[in-house]
């Protein structure tokens, strides 16, 4: 990977494809993407992700304050879908199940029993790490948090 490779985490995936960050955020990614390449995501971030969507349907049903009909995360699926195919936002990188796997496991070691880290941003951290990225972008502190502990660039 080259030192500006930029892996994306769930939420941060989640805030922009529904414009947590305003109607700019996502004209802000493909801007970014379009001069230093595309976000680097995981198999397991864009599982994560779909799961994270149908949750906020789910969640919409029980008085959450964000609205996510069936139809918007049939849209939002086929949003990501698109970008994932396109390759020019995102792109599906593989990660050795085994390096992965020892990543993990050292971060959980360093780190879990001293701040409580949660297992998928450890699992996200570890993935940026066997990939060489530079950066990973989160949209909350626990993982930004974890990301500079482990020497990785985060987006402010």
């Amino acid at each position: 990977m080259s030192a500006e490779a930029v892996f994306a985490d769930t939420n941060f995936l989640i805030a922009v494809y529904f414009q947590r960050g305003g109607g700019s955020a996502r004209a802000w990614l493909v801007e970014h993407c379009s001069r230093v390449g595309p976000l680097l995501v995981s198999r397991l971030v864009v599982q994560e992700t779909v799961n994270a969507i149908e949750r906020l349907v789910f969640e919409s049903r029980n008085g959450a304050a964000m609205r996510v009909t069936p139809e918007i995360a049939t849209v939002v699926q086929s949003s990501l879908q698109e970008d994932l195919s396109a390759g020019a936002i995102l792109q599906e990188m593989p990660v050795e199940a085994g390096e992965l796997q020892f990543r993990y496991r050292e971060l959980v070691l360093r780190h879990t029993a001293k701040h409580g880290f949660r297992s998928y941003d450890m699992l996200h951290v570890a993935s940026a790490k066997v990939l060489e990225c530079e950066s990973l972008w989160p949209y909350d502190q626990k993982a930004a948090q974890l990301a500079v502990l482990e020497g990785l660039l985060v987006l402010d």
